[in-house]
């Protein structure tokens, strides 16, 4: 993606390109327009002050914020080497809320108090954020998803302007900022400096581009998780994952109502409480797809609310985050929820400066006190499990060994177990595979791979 473009039309104001980003997308060169192509008349009420990619900001407007008709739909332009997507949304606004109005006997707008007047001035009718691609940009190939971004972007602003009149307030500041810095460049920064608008903007691009996905407040309000790229954006999911939800699961139950009771995203809530069942046990028990309880994992992951991590079972081994910090805020949430003084809490820390399975979590506090502390100090990233960070390498005699034969094995017994489960793990066992995904592959349990180390 090239650039991200904020065009408004106000009632009396015209079309405007209020901001743009990233500053790069701001070229002086007009080469895709001679004199024959750009008619300067083409917008009288917009600035046509510099260009964006190329092309005159006042045409970029035009193109951009197109005819009333045309406002409410999807709005997919493509000239010469760029293409542009957008939703221009229409404002409505109520002036119930403004001064009384004088009588007046006619229809000037000079007839209102001076600050009604100004409002009226500057009341926004229409806008459109807009991402802009070159033509031969692979994401195009497939524009549903872009489609469904640039949509919910312009429809979440159009119900902030709705609800407490957000973006006429940010094209406020932006255009003040405009017509009061010099350089593009240092407008840009102060843009970001200056609105939240403009900010979340820039986010979204960025975010967009480099994962091909965002999740982001608006307004300090509205939470949204854009998805452009499924592609760029899949995690790896496998049969041995389950969820560690980022806070207590309970709290989500009430997006769930009695009638979700096949749902797999209220099932999910409520078997991965604590991180112990994975999606394998969990598909076999409740005999549904693998696929389909990935899918529904993968929602929680990208609504921010959960991630992926391996299952804690018994061969599960944590020790203590070496940058985790102790605050007065943590300590005070470890006691409320566990009812567990400070003392308590550091003797517990102490435990895990050493690595620790949940075996040895259990004598302490008994299986289920252990297993509901594990989850907790996961969730606040104060222990990890170590087996997330295992790799299993066989140093083979040449980089391109394939095969177990072209290994000298002769201090094994081929009958063995151990050659049984170096059989089993060889291909898998590249450097490459953590430890659970050679457990899962090979269908042979942690004992018996670590023992081939002994």
């Amino acid at each position: 993606m090239l650039g991200i473009i904020f065009v408004t039309k106000g009632v009396h104001t015209g079309k405007e390109v209020i901001f743009g980003y990233p500053n790069s997308i701001f070229k002086d060169d007009l080469s895709y327009f001679d004199s024959i192509h750009y008619n300067s008349s083409i917008s009288s009420t917009s600035s046509s002050k510099g260009s964006v990619l190329g092309w005159p900001t006042g045409v970029i407007a035009d193109i951009l914020c197109p005819k009333r008709e045309r406002w409410d739909t999807i709005l997919d332009f493509s000239a010469e080497s760029f293409r542009f997507i957008g939703f221009p949304v229409t404002v409505s606004h109520k002036f119930s809320q403004t001064k009384p109005l004088r009588a007046m006997t006619s229809l000037s707008i000079f007839s209102l108090d001076s600050d009604v007047s100004q409002r009226i001035k500057d009341s926004l009718s229409a806008f459109n954020v807009v991402f802009a691609f070159e033509v031969e940009c692979k994401l195009l190939i497939d524009t549903e998803h872009i489609n469904e971004t640039v949509v919910a972007i312009n429809q979440i602003l159009k119900f902030e302007e709705k609800r407490c009149g957000y973006v006429s307030s940010e094209i406020s500041k932006l255009k003040a900022i405009r017509d009061s810095v010099g350089s593009k460049e240092e407008e840009i920064l102060t843009m970001l400096r200056e609105s939240s608008l403009a900010k979340e903007l820039s986010e979204i691009y960025t975010e967009l581009c480099l994962k091909g996905e965002c999740f982001i407040e608006i307004n300090n309000w509205l939470k949204v998780n854009l998805l452009m790229n499924p592609a760029e954006c899949l995690l790896e999911c496998f049969p041995y994952h389950t969820l560690l939800f980022h806070d207590n699961p309970k709290r989500l139950e009430v997006f769930f109502s009695d009638k979700s009771a096949g749902n797999i995203l209220a099932l999910l809530v409520k078997r991965c409480k604590f991180p112990i069942m994975s999606f394998k046990d969990l598909a076999e028990d409740e005999e549904i797809p693998f696929e389909s309880i990935k899918e529904a994992a993968l929602h929680f992951v990208r609504w921010n609310k959960a991630k992926l991590i391996p299952c804690v079972n018994s061969e599960s081994v944590f020790v203590n985050k070496k940058d985790f910090f102790y605050t007065k805020s943590l300590r005070k949430e470890w006691e409320r929820t566990f009812k567990i003084k400070e003392d308590e809490f550091l003797k517990i820390l102490s435990l895990f400066s050493s690595p620790k399975s949940l075996k040895d979590i259990d004598t302490v506090f008994g299986k289920n006190k252990a297993i509901a502390i594990i989850t907790w100090l996961l969730r606040k990233e104060i222990i990890i499990d170590m087996h997330y960070r295992l790799y299993f390498l066989i140093i083979r005699p040449m980089p391109k060994t394939k095969y177990l034969d072209d290994l000298d094995l002769s201090s094994f017994d081929d009958q063995s177990t151990e050659f049984s489960t170096l059989e089993s793990i060889y291909l898998y066992a590249t450097g490459q595979n953590i430890l659970e995904e050679i457990v899962w592959k090979s269908s042979k349990s942690f004992s018996e791979i670590t023992e081939l180390t002994a």
